[in-house]
Formats: C-alpha cells, sequence, structure tokens
C-alpha cells in the first residue's frame, strides 16, 4: 500500500469544478452518465483532476492545460525525476492511467479532517481508498458494578 497526500485547498477547487461543471467525463471503462468525481492520474507523476466538463484551466496557463494536484510524493514540480518516477511505477506501473474517485467519499472523508490537513489516498493494486482521519467512535461505558 501506498500512502500519497494531496494539498487540501487544490482539492477543494477540484470539487467545486466537479460539482459545477454542465457535464462529466469518465474512464476509458465507464458508460454514460457519468459520476461527478475526480480522477486519479498517472503520467508525469500522479495527481488528481476534475471530471468535470468543460476542462477546470491554470489562470494564466497553456491552451487546454488542466488545472490538477499533485501527491506530494510524486511530484514532478517539487522532486528529483528518479524520485517521482520510482514513486509513480510502483503505483501505476509502466502505462498511464486514471481511476475515478467519487465525490462523495472524498466529500465524506474531508468532512473528518481539520481543515488544513491534506487529503490522503490509500493505493494498492487492488483500488484507491480515500482515507477518514479522525473518525469519532462513541466511547464505550465502562461495565457498571453490581451491588447487592
Amino acid at each position: 500500500m501506498t500512502q500519497v497526500h494531496f494539498d487540501r485547498a487544490g482539492v477543494q477547487r477540484l470539487l467545486e469544478h466537479a460539482k459545477q461543471a454542465p457535464e462529466h467525463t469518465g474512464g476509458y471503462s465507464d458508460k454514460p452518465p457519468f459520476s461527478r468525481g475526480l480522477f486519479l492520474a498517472g503520467d508525469h507523476g500522479v495527481y488528481l483532476m476534475s471530471n468535470g466538463k468543460p476542462n477546470l484551466q491554470i489562470e494564466g496557463g497553456k491552451p487546454n492545460q488542466s488545472f490538477v494536484v499533485y501527491a506530494r510524493e510524486i511530484d514532478p514540480t517539487t522532486l528529483p525525476f528518479d524520485t517521482w518516477w520510482e514513486a509513480k511505477r510502483r503505483i501505476f506501473g509502466r502505462d498511464d492511467g486514471a481511476d475515478l474517485v467519487p465525490l462523495d467519499a472524498i466529500e465524506t472523508a474531508l468532512a473528518t479532517y481539520r481543515p488544513d490537513e491534506p487529503l490522503i489516498l490509500d493505493i494498492t493494486t487492488n483500488g484507491i481508498s480515500v482515507v477518514l482521519y479522525r473518525v469519532k467512535a462513541a466511547t464505550p461505558k465502562p461495565p457498571g458494578r453490581t451491588r447487592r
């Protein structure tokens, strides 16, 4: 299992775009209608991007350059090539790919985080899990004593 972290403010921006977009795209094997969510993509690094259409663009960026949020551990903009490339290969292999993470799963998880904490995903060969950070469990009551 690999655990990766994503900047909270950037994730919030992606979520808002996915919510407000008039249309959405799906993955390779998905059939319409497509759910709202964020793609976890692996190609030049590993990142999240909105599946809303039209794409969320980088302000002042090149045409058709989508806004993405890189995993801190696999960020080609801040890490040496060998570091991010090996981490990307461990998760996605040599091929590129993208998997849709449902919007409601991300929002449910973020509700368990403090506002300044990054989104955490667990990635295994079997799938992607959104980490619930601070689930508040009911406090068990101590066993009562009976006096006679």
